[in-house]
């Protein structure tokens, strides 16, 4: 994992399908590791570009944990549901080529929203 102490960058994006938002993510990653992660994100809209142009040219999903519950109020002004409305929850684990842990993840589904496949 992080270092204690180590500063982290929290990175909100929500994923919007025919007007409709369908996936609200957070992720949190090591500031010294990619220090313009926002606005590399911002210009590009894509993690993957942003990791990039931090030279991080290669990463894999190490874990995902699955899990269900209700939206918060917060995040269902986000995703546009009654609060109370279940959610698939996924956190995840990325590591770099080396196995080194980059960014942890936290992604909530709109349960009725979209299909999860996890293949091995």
């Amino acid at each position: 994992g992080v270092a204690k102490g180590r500063e982290l960058v929290r990175l909100e994006t929500l994923r919007v399908v025919d007007r409709q938002p369908v996936v609200l993510s957070t992720g949190w990653l090591e500031a010294a590791r990619v220090p313009n992660i926002i606005a590399d994100y911002a210009e590009s809209g894509a993690i993957t570009t942003s990791l990039e142009r931090a030279g991080i040219a290669d990463y894999r999903r190490k874990s995902s944990w699955i899990t269900a519950a209700l939206v918060t109020p917060a995040e269902a002004g986000f995703l546009q549901v009654e609060a109370g409305t279940p959610l698939l929850i996924v956190d995840s684990l990325n590591v770099t080529a080396d196995g080194d842990p980059m960014q942890f993840a936290r992604a909530r589904f709109v349960g009725d929203g979209v299909p999860l496949l996890v293949e091995s």
